[in-house]
């Protein structure tokens, strides 16, 4: 299992073998997503974005407005899929009403 390997690696995993992680596990095991978003050492804009349709796709609106207050506290510059993965995220439970 990835997470087991990424467990066992004692250096910091590249940037990208994370976001590979992050979509596999954002689809079905979305803790395991969260849980490799919280251990990259750095986080690019995909890896946010794809953390905040996860939560989304997940029913999870207001984690994904949590998360996305995070982003624009500590994380890189916001873009326009940035505001896609967010409006979708709220939209499906009706929480558009907090974007505004």
């Amino acid at each position: 299992m990835v997470s087991t390997l990424l467990s066992k690696i004692s250096f910091a995993p590249a940037r990208s073998d994370c976001r590979v992680c992050i979509v596999a596990y954002a689809i079905q095991r979305f803790h395991l997503a969260r849980e490799v978003f919280n251990r990259m050492p750095k986080r690019d804009i995909i890896s946010w974005n794809v953390m905040i349709a996860g939560y989304g796709i997940h029913g999870l609106g207001r984690e994904a407005l949590f998360l996305f207050h995070d982003l624009q506290n500590e994380g890189p510059k916001i873009d326009y899929v940035t505001f896609i993965c967010l409006l979708s995220a709220c939209s499906h439970l009706g929480l558009v009403h907090l974007l505004a």
